[in-house]
């Protein structure tokens, strides 16, 4: 990296969220966030008087306003030698706030929790806005809208933990840096005059297409102003710089800031430019987005190899461009609720990048802005953006290697998705060649076709599958509160054979997802009345033409249940199966009282729960019933139709889930002790049980059909030396494999175990220390202890010979 990125490294601030919490149990009394990060309340104060201003007017448009307002008065600042310019806060040390989605959570953690994150006048400043709010946001506005026996279970039960997730999304930016936001505007208008002249309309029709044109209007001109903010300030910056770099450079930013993204994009730089100014409003200014998914190296490549070609750049000054863009994604930042921290511990803001993958007529669309991805995430050794590797058999050897490169310094990126799983996964579900080709990762295992509407709120609820089982054989007693939870299945002791088992299982499965469901559609319906996104919906393909907002029409219709825990509820079946009913060596009677004791005085029975079949051992007794479990929930969940319309499907996307849905489990039949974290990823094996080797797990894995139970995440760990020396091509022969026996995703923790352990002991000589989490990277030392045991825990694989 050059001086100039070396600048902008040092002086960044990590905005990652602190893990305080196991569940709903506070473990750590410290501060939430890193010592030096606050809340800005700036974008709350513009937002506030701007909807009381607007009051009475339609919302559509109160929401276009409010984000105008915001973008015209918000503090912008260019630090010090920055090349890429945008902020989301009055300063770089700050994260902003949302007060039309929440208030409540926030007010009691600045009492607690963020209260070195604000100063005593902030803090009334921020109760004077709330009390404004208190009656107008989002949140909690669900619970007016379902059924008292719905209503119980809106809070954490140790079940399912319903929350109002943030939107998911991904603009067509390709189409953004080739026409630029003004022919968005000229066609919006042009548009109007259209629906004037259309006779067909109804009033209705007319008049809600009217408004949301009008507002998209009013929302990309303060965008293209916004941009406009900045070349100013870096024309007022060049004036008075006496360092003639410096002045070159500021005088550039004003040029680059002066024309996109108002215009078409000339150069490369432009297109990053660009690129940042539309994110930055989409993911954190209009509302918070979490994820990107943006193709960079696909999209940006005819401008980057104009510009090499032209002489207007070389692969350096690119390169560096590109690590200018990573600091600015590492600054970014949410502020969260207290409790989802051990959900998300350590995360930042979940920006990915897609690299390589296929084009629209299916030949290899890595370039060498793939090579130049993978070399500034080894050069900066960032968490941010999150990395996710499209791969395919036309992915040339080079780029792989380059990116088992990567994975061996220990960055923990890129995750791979395998491109002959996806694609038939897309088609599958009525999507185009052209589209399903198209994907990208959104964030952590999300999805996205660039372009389209397939706007969502990131989760509709996070299930503990170990739970439904543990109440399938209790009648439905949960045996950590010894109350009537779920549904009253029948007597285990009346069981005759593991079909039983899981019959009951599933009854208890769709007695919670019917809960969630009542609670996500009324989340969705709520977000659909308060929260139209004008600027988002119009960066979307089609959104002109349709003239609504993007809650009001999909491309497609995805909503999804987060799945914690499914090869627990495997190996606890397994152990069920072996133990009670195939070798009849305990009762069912007998592994009840066992699991509700946590296995206090039973240890013969826990050491038999353990030597029954694990999955990840490529043994069929397990892997069988895996399917059964993964197949029966996507089966089920389809059975429950969304906010849309459309039935329920299931997603992997489980963060730190495992460790927050662990700690309101009790002992379950796989040997597990009672609050121990569940498996890392939704299909990795349990911690420590996979002991055949790195074959043997896929093996097992390669049995779960992507098509039947989709988007499950895989964690897997080496050492450092099985990615170096003669063990390089070896990894890439098991990324092969990987991809043949068809499994959808896997990722790497690339660690030495005495590291870890010394990062413990001494945090303050290992900050830069990086792990994988799950679906996401984190530096180690902004996890708990708790979940950073879980991950030195982890089986370590090795190649043989």
């Amino acid at each position: 990296m050059n001086a100039a990125v070396q600048v902008r490294k040092d002086e960044k601030v990590i905005k990652a969220i602190k893990g305080l919490y196991r569940g709903f149990e506070r473990i750590d009394d410290s501060a939430g966030y890193r010592a030096n990060v606050r809340l800005c309340l700036e974008r709350a104060r513009l937002v506030t008087e701007s909807y009381k201003q607007t009051e009475g007017m339609p919302m559509v448009m109160r929401r276009a306003l409010a984000l105008k307002n915001i973008l015209e008065n918000m503090t912008v600042f260019i630090q010090d030698q920055e090349q890429i310019v945008g902020n989301i806060a009055c300063d770089n040390a700050s994260v902003p706030t949302y007060p039309e989605m929440f208030v409540r959570w926030l007010g009691k953690a600045v009492q607690d929790e963020y209260k070195h994150m604000i100063d005593d006048e902030g803090r009334e400043e921020l109760f004077e806005i709330n009390k404004y709010w208190q009656d107008k946001c989002a949140h909690g506005k669900e619970r007016e809208l379902v059924p008292d026996s719905v209503k119980a279970y809106s809070k954490y039960n140790g079940v399912f933990f319903w929350s109002y997730q943030w939107d998911s999304t991904l603009p067509a930016y390709e189409r953004i840096f080739k026409t630029g936001l003004r022919a968005i505007v000229n066609d919006c208008e042009a548009r109007l005059r259209e629906i004037g002249e259309d006779k067909s309309l109804s009033t209705q029709e007319y008049g809600e297409m009217k408004r949301f044109l009008e507002a998209a209007i009013i929302t990309v001109e303060a965008a293209i102003a916004f941009s406009k903010r900045y070349a100013a300030l870096a024309r007022e910056k060049a004036a008075a710089e006496i360092d003639p770099e410096k002045k070159d450079n500021l005088e550039k930013i004003a040029g680059i800031c002066e024309r996109v993204p108002e215009n078409p994009c000339e150069t490369f730089h432009d297109c990053l430019q660009s690129f940042f100014i539309v994110h930055i409003i989409v993911d954190f200014l209009e509302m918070p987005a979490v994820g990107s998914g943006f193709r960079l190296d696909y999209v940006c490549y005819p401008w980057y190899k104009k510009d090499i070609e032209e002489g207007r750049i070389t692969r350096e000054e690119a390169l560096n461009l590109i690590e200018m863009l990573w600091i600015k994604f590492e600054e970014m930042g949410y502020v969260h609720p207290p409790v989802m921290m051990s959900a998300g511990g350590g995360g930042l803001a979940w920006q990915n990048i897609t690299l390589a993958g296929c084009d629209e007529d299916g030949n290899d669309a890595s370039n060498e802005l793939s090579h130049l991805i993978l070399e500034a995430t080894m050069e900066l050794q960032s968490v941010q953006p999150p990395l996710c590797f499209r791969y395919n058999d036309k992915t040339p050897r080079d780029l792989i290697l380059k990116a088992i490169d990567c994975q061996s310094t220990g960055v923990a990126q890129p995750a791979f998705f395998n491109d002959k799983v996806l694609i038939p996964y897309y088609l599958q579900r009525g999507f185009s060649i052209e589209d399903a080709r198209s994907y990208a990762i959104n964030n952590c295992m999300s999805w996205q076709i660039p372009g389209k509407n397939i706007v969502n709120r990131q989760s509709n609820g996070h299930f503990s599958l170990p739970k439904c089982l543990d109440l399938a054989i209790n009648q439905g007693i949960d045996n950590m509160s010894g109350k009537q939870l779920g549904a009253r299945t029948p007597d285990p002791n009346t069981f005759e054979s593991i079909d039983d088992v899981i019959d009951a299982f599933f009854v208890q499965f769709n007695f919670f997802v019917e809960k969630n469901t009542a609670l996500g559609n009324a989340g969705d319906m709520v977000y659909a009345e308060l929260l139209p996104r004008p600027f988002t919906t119009i960066m979307l393909d089609d959104s002109i033409d349709v003239a609504l907002d993007c809650r009001k029409w999909q491309y497609y219709p995805r909503t999804w249940l987060l799945m914690i825990g499914g090869v627990t509820t495997a190996d606890s079946l397994a152990a069920i199966k072996k133990l009670v009913f195939d070798e009849k060596k305990i009762t069912m009677a007998q592994l009840r009282e066992t699991l509700d004791t946590n296995f206090e005085g039973k240890e013969d029975i826990r050491q038999m729960m353990l030597a029954a079949p694990k999955f990840g051992n490529d043994d069929d007794y397990v892997d069988k019933l895996a399917q059964v479990v993964f197949y029966g929930i996507a089966r089920e969940s389809k059975k429950y139709l969304s906010f849309y319309g459309e039935g329920y499907e299931i997603d992997g996307t489980s963060a730190s889930m495992g460790y927050f849905t662990g700690a309101g489990c009790g002992a379950t039949p796989d040997g597990r002790f009672a609050k121990e974290p569940l498996p890392d990823g939704n299909i990795s094996p349990s911690q420590g049980r996979d002991v055949k080797g790195p074959t043997a797990v896929l093996k097992s894995i390669g049995k779960i059909d992507p098509l039947k139970s989709h988007n499950h995440l895989l964690n897997q760990r080496f050492s450092p030396q099985m990615l170096q020396g003669d063990y390089r091509e070896m990894f890439a022969d098991y990324l092969k494999t990987w991809s043949d026996l068809g499994i959808h995703h896997i990722q790497f923790n690339i660690v030495v175990p005495e590291e870890l352990k010394e990062a413990q002991v001494e945090p303050e000589e290992h900050e830069d220390l990086i792990v994988r989490v799950s679906g996401y990277a984190a530096y180690f030392v902004d996890l708990t202890e708790t979940l950073q045991d879980d991950i030195i825990d982890r089986t370590e694989q090795a190649f043989v010979g």
